[in-house]
């Protein structure tokens, strides 16, 4: 069995490390997220664009993607389903690589998920192109 690394000083260590890489995610995930609020927004209530948007505002990526998650079952339709999946998962991808929360996490582990968000926000802006 794997030696269980602090987390908090992996997780300092390798966003230090990778610091414009994650500054770029992060900056990218909430354009993306103010884009998919402008482009959806309309399939939200009122009160649940003023949180995201809040969210946003705060460039608090994880609150907004923790937030939008709860409003799965509104958007139906392949592309609107397919732009909403990706967004939340490449913020979740992103939260893993620079977060604390998975005890066996490594720094292959993380430089991994960074490249997944990063794959992720590049499709989530071609399907926000299109509409």
């Amino acid at each position: 069995m794997s030696r269980m690394l602090n987390q908090n000083d992996e997780a300092a260590r390798f966003v230090q490390y990778h610091q414009d890489e994650v500054d770029g995610l992060l900056k990218a995930s909430i354009t993306a997220g103010r884009r998919f609020v402008q482009v959806y927004g309309t399939s939200l209530q009122i009160g649940a664009c003023l949180k995201l948007s809040r969210y946003l505002d705060l460039a608090n990526a994880e609150g907004f993607m923790l937030h939008l998650r709860g409003y799965a079952s509104d958007f139906a339709g392949m592309q609107r389903k397919a732009t909403y999946w990706n967004l939340i998962d490449a913020i979740g991808a992103l939260c893993d690589a620079i977060g604390a929360s998975w005890p066996y996490m490594n720094v292959d582990v993380r430089s991994a998920r960074l490249v997944h968000a990063q794959e992720l926000l590049d499709e989530t802006g071609l399907l926000l192109t299109e509409c």
